[in-house]
């Protein structure tokens, strides 16, 4: 799993590191010189000239490292799904299986960001109108606001699991989405919970695994050695915690189709039958393999 997720983002932090390096540490000194000046009360100094370039590259490096991330997850999904059936599954061949659904995981990803910015946008937009009204249309956009952020929540939880589905089932964009939606129905808190418990371990094995280094090592983001040097770091502990989300997250998906009443597989091999009548009543359409 590990040699699957570092053949996808070993040359996407490496692309990283060097647009990171050739660029970053201009803007970082101006940054920290117009955080200086505002505390000190003076005036900001003036931006890099000619950034426009820099800003274009890093955001394409950042692009490229984003779906290096879809692709790695989707090939960890495939070794864990072929893994619990009782097969096996090399680097070269869940790497190769990625790639071939590389259009749906994009489009998924794509349809998931659309529908939480139409979300930001439409409570952001409302919430806006109401609190320039004052009195009790100010309590209203505080309302609207929190219901934005609650709604867009909802949203990343119904949207979690639509890599295993667009992996495991073979499904296209629009198909993942909406199966993921349907299979999370009825479990949303429970799911909710395993989302944000895989966070915090995220956050701390990050943590641990690079920030410590990087504090040791004093490196500094307004040099390109020590930019270099920090992402590279980023990039070792991407590597190595990569396969924890996606394990648990498609196991527990295996777990949502059989409370759902679907045909689950069982650990070696098979599956466990349909259950009538459970939560949901069974999902349609069930795809072939």
């Amino acid at each position: 799993m590990l040699l699957a997720a570092a053949i996808f983002l070993v040359p996407a932090y490496i692309l990283m590191a060097v647009v990171s390096g050739a660029f970053s540490p201009r803007f970082n000194e101006w940054l920290a010189e117009a955080e200086h000046a505002a505390t000190l009360g003076l005036p900001s100094p003036p931006p890099p000239s000619d950034f426009t370039a820099p800003a274009i590259a890093l955001l394409a490096a950042s692009i490229v490292l984003l779906i290096a991330s879809f692709l790695s997850v989707a090939a960890i999904v495939r070794i864990v799904d072929t893994v619990y059936r009782g097969g096996r599954l090399g680097a070269t061949a869940a790497v190769r299986d990625a790639l071939g659904r590389m259009l749906s995981l994009i489009g998924g990803q794509l349809l998931y960001f659309t529908a939480a910015l139409a979300v930001l946008l439409l409570g952001f937009s409302l919430a806006g109108v109401l609190l320039v009204g004052g009195g009790l249309l100010t309590f209203l956009g505080l309302v609207v606001l929190v219901g934005a952020f609650a709604a867009l929540l909802f949203l990343a939880v119904r949207a979690s699991m639509l890599t295993q589905a667009i992996v495991t089932d073979r499904l296209g964009a629009a198909d993942g989405f909406a199966r993921s939606w349907r299979v999370v129905a009825g479990s949303g808190w429970r799911v909710f919970g395993y989302v944000l418990l895989l966070a915090l371990i995220g956050v701390l094995l990050g943590l641990v695994l690079g920030g410590i280094p990087t504090a040791l090592l004093h490196l500094s983001d307004t040099t390109t050695g020590g930019v270099v040097a920090a992402t590279a770091i980023d990039g070792l502990v991407g590597i190595l915690v990569a396969p924890v989300t996606p394990i648990v997250l498609t196991l527990l998906y295996f777990d949502l189709r059989w409370q759902h009443g679907e045909p689950a597989p069982l650990p070696g091999g098979g599956e466990t039958p349909a259950r009538p009548g459970a939560q949901g009543g069974g999902l349609p359409g069930q795809p072939g393999r």
